[in-house]
């Protein structure tokens, strides 16, 4: 089984789709490892910050502010006790590397953990000092990730049917150019000459066009020429045939009936000679000069010698040469 289109239509859609595909993908790979990976490792550095400067205040603070401003920062979500909440390492890509920046960044002795049981997760923090532990609550800023995924998925998506489309537009363009110039050549295959391909579409087919009707063209005048090639042989082999049958059933009716009869045999060889040479084409064929004055006399001795009259009249060649005579046939 073909894993591949074999129509050029499939063969542009699938290459066009798969290198949309493959730039998208370079361009996600571009995205995360160059820009969005620098961005979460410095929220994780401006967060590790925070949690550092909060630390410093709340040991400041008397116990009983400390306790407040630490509902404050965590507002009415409950501390995690270690057991009773989900506590995990789970998440997106993003997360999970926002929570490992966080916890490089943080100094010694502080704890990171992503509670994953409620959406979106909470980020939990940590810390002790003299006075004892204590957590601390902090916004999971890169929780975004899961829209951004969504959206690369949108464009890539996106990206892969418009190049569908795209191709389907151009080579629309070019198929039907095609679909006439294969209808042209199955009419020539079944022996009708086609009407000329119309010469529109893109300038490489407007090409292809031009020259398959210039071939037909060509191969028009050769039909003709050998349909009058034949029709010219029939009547050039009747004539001799009509002599040499003259001159076997009558031959009292010429001076040397076996010598006339050899020329009449030589002349139908002349002929398919002749012919025999048209098929070969011309191309081995060497020109050779001759005298037209006496190819003339010579078909009109034929011609007289089986009753059609001939009158003659004088042809005068260059340069003041001795007049020849031509004859030509009397109309009956």
């Amino acid at each position: 089984m073909r894993l591949t289109p074999r129509s050029l239509f499939g063969r542009n859609l699938v290459l066009l789709a798969g290198l949309t595909i493959a730039s998208q993908l370079c361009a996600l790979v571009i995205f995360v490892y160059f820009i969005q990976r620098p961005r979460i490792d410095a929220a994780a550095s401006f967060g590790a910050a925070q949690v550092v400067t909060v630390g410093r205040l709340l040991a400041a603070l008397p116990p009983t502010q400390r306790q407040r401003q630490l509902y404050a920062i965590n507002g009415t979500a409950p501390a995690p006790n270690g057991t009773a909440a989900r506590l995990g390492a789970g998440g997106t890509y993003i997360m999970r590397r926002y929570v490992a920046q966080l916890r490089a960044h943080l100094p010694s002795g502080a704890s990171v953990h992503l509670d994953d049981s409620t959406s979106p997760n909470r980020l939990w923090v940590r810390r002790a000092d003299a006075r004892g532990a204590y957590w601390m609550l902090l916004p999971a800023a890169p929780s975004a990730a899961d829209f951004v995924l969504g959206s690369t998925l949108c464009l890539l998506l996106s990206q892969t049917l418009l190049p569908m489309l795209a191709a389907y537009l151009i080579q629309r363009r070019t198929q039907r150019p095609l679909e006439r110039l294969a209808r042209a050549a199955g009419s020539v295959e079944s022996g009708a000459w086609p009407q000329p391909v119309p010469l529109d579409g893109p300038r490489e087919l407007a090409t292809v066009a031009d020259a398959f009707n210039r071939m037909v063209t060509a191969l028009s005048d050769v039909e003709a020429s050998r349909t009058a090639m034949l029709a010219g042989i029939s009547h050039d082999i009747r004539t001799p045939l009509t002599k040499l049958r003259m001159a076997v059933t009558a031959p009292e009716a010429f001076e040397a009936p076996q010598a006339s009869a050899e020329r009449f045999i030589d002349e139908i060889d002349v002929v398919l000679r002749q012919f025999i040479d048209f098929a070969r084409g011309s191309d081995g064929e060497p020109p050779v000069r001759g005298d037209l004055n006496e190819l003339i006399e010579q078909l009109a001795g034929g011609y007289a010698s089986i009753g059609h009259p001939f009158w003659c009249v004088p042809l005068l060649r260059r340069s003041g040469s001795p007049e020849r005579r031509a004859c030509r046939r009397q109309a009956v």
